[in-house]
Formats: C-alpha cells, sequence, structure tokens
C-alpha cells in the first residue's frame, strides 16, 4: 500500500524517523516527500521564508503525492493546541475527498475526523501498526 504521511511541518523529523521506518515495516510504502530532509527547505518551515514559487509548488507536490497515494495518515494534535493552522488539513481534506483510505493517529483534531470509524483512529502510531501487524 502507498500511504502520505500529514502532520504538522514541525513534526518532520518524527514523521521521516520514526513513523515512516514504522509504515515501512509493515510493507507499506511511503510516498510524501515533504518530510525528506532537503536542504532547499528551511526547517522552520515558514511561508514568508520562501518565493511565492517555492510554495506554489510545495503545495502542487504534496497534493501530487496525496493522489498516487492508497492511503492517508494524520498526525494529529490535541484540538485546543496553539497549531489550528496546516496543510495537513488540506490534505486530509482531499484524500477524504477522492475516497482514500484515512487513518489518525492522536485524538480527534476537528468535526471531519468524526466520519471515520473508531477502527481508524489510533492513539499511538504503535498501535496502528500493531493493528495492521495482527491483521497482516
Amino acid at each position: 500500500m502507498k500511504v502520505y504521511i500529514a502532520a504538522r511541518f514541525s513534526r518532520r523529523d518524527e514523521a521521516e524517523c520514526i513513523v515512516r521506518p514504522q509504515l515501512e515495516h509493515l510493507g507499506w510504502r511511503v510516498v510524501s516527500r515533504w518530510h525528506r530532509a532537503q536542504a532547499t527547505e528551511p526547517l522552520n518551515g515558514a511561508m514568508a521564508n520562501h518565493t511565492a514559487a517555492q510554495n506554489k509548488a510545495f503545495a502542487l507536490r504534496d497534493l501530487e503525492d496525496v493522489a498516487v497515494a492508497d492511503a492517508l495518515v494524520l498526525l494529529t494534535e490535541a484540538p485546543e493546541s496553539a497549531w489550528p493552522r496546516g496543510a495537513r488539513h488540506v490534505e486530509y481534506g482531499y484524500a477524504l475527498a477522492v475516497g482514500k483510505a484515512l487513518f489518525l493517529v492522536g485524538p480527534r483534531e476537528n468535526v471531519f475526523h468524526w466520519i471515520l470509524p473508531d477502527s481508524a483512529v489510533f492513539a499511538t502510531v504503535e498501535d496502528l501498526v500493531s493493528c495492521f501487524e495482527v491483521e497482516g
């Protein structure tokens, strides 16, 4: 299965170094590229640090990656957290609209997360992996 990892940009290292290896252990192929270290993308991820053309390219790349994925794994934040903005919401919405399999890791962050059955919501990445190891 091809999977896209969605999370706030500041969790880039977690997505790349912790989540990606665990999903690949299941035999899943991670197709998201935003979390892979690239010298052209500063770690702070602030849009103001990029040109309009760079920001557009990042957005198009991310949508392209979601489009080729079979599923999206969203690392969520506490609903009361200070992280209300984020491309992860657009990526999730796009995946929802086109019928991708969706998995949440963390709390349900907004009303659109309640569309998912309880079986698609996991407290941790380890819980998600354990569920699919048992099925596999």
